[in-house]
């Protein structure tokens, strides 16, 4: 009986972790492109609004409170790695970003480009 107790529990455990999406396509056109424990890579559509973006980065970080999801219209300027905290985001990289799905609080932070006058 301890057996079968230990089996279901490591069982449910693993479900759980799967439940969030893993790498790929999510439905509304985004992809995570790779992800850490608390970073996800999202490519969106170049167009995509500010919900598709919330979307996306809802349906990749799932129940995980400690995930932020951080958004790019190109891949080729999105990082191939995923850091294990957002502090090690390539500053480039980051610059590039288009917005920031914060699961903990469920916010959705846009950026935008500051365009400097001389």
């Amino acid at each position: 009986m301890f057996y079968h107790k230990l089996f279901m529990s490591c069982a449910l455990l693993s479900l759980a972790q799967l439940s969030y999406a893993q790498t790929g396509k999510l439905e509304n056109g985004c992809r995570i492109k790779v992800r850490s424990d608390a970073v996800v890579i999202l490519v969106c559509p170049e167009n995509a609004s500010a919900e598709v973006w919330r979307a996306a980065g809802e349906a990749a970080c799932g129940p995980k409170l400690l995930c932020n999801a951080w958004v790019w219209d190109d891949n080729a300027k999105a990082p191939d790695t995923a850091p294990v905290t957002d502090a090690d985001l390539p500053k480039k990289a980051a610059a590039q970003a288009v917005a920031i799905w914060v699961n903990d609080s469920k916010s959705l932070v846009t950026l935008t480009k500051a365009v400097l006058s001389k």
